[in-house]
């Protein structure tokens, strides 16, 4: 499994990453630091799934968002410190598979990449 992570914290970076390869050693994992790559990675490469955080430096994460859901089909997990019910209703509308609140237990992030990339038939 392939899957894109959108994140400009490098010690959420380094967890994301330890914990994909303790628990998920056969997914491969990119990231882009900046809203402003996503779309460029998304015609570059294709993904199983995409991680997002909306707290982005360049371009808000909600814009980013968007700009995913109308050039890819690849499903979208928010991952935010943002905890606005406003938020996290206008990012399902946008077409997120889910909304996890940082900071959360990693099991409840597995979880969800089970649920949307893999279950999904995204292997």
């Amino acid at each position: 499994m392939k899957l894109l992570l959108v994140e400009d914290d490098a010690t959420n970076i380094e967890t994301i990453k330890l914990c994909l390869q303790v628990y998920k050693p056969d997914c491969a994992l990119s990231v882009v630091c900046n809203g402003k790559e996503v779309v460029s990675a998304l015609k570059e490469e294709a993904f199983d799934g995409l991680i997002l955080d909306l707290g982005l430096p360049g371009l808000d994460g909600m814009l980013v968002l968007k700009e995913i859901i109308q050039c890819s089909k690849v499903p979208v997990i928010v991952v935010t410190g943002r905890d606005y019910e406003s938020e996290r209703i206008q990012a399902f509308k946008l077409g997120a598979k889910d909304f996890i609140i940082k900071p959360y237990n990693f099991r409840s992030l597995l979880k969800s990449i089970n649920t949307h990339f893999e279950a999904a038939g995204q292997k």
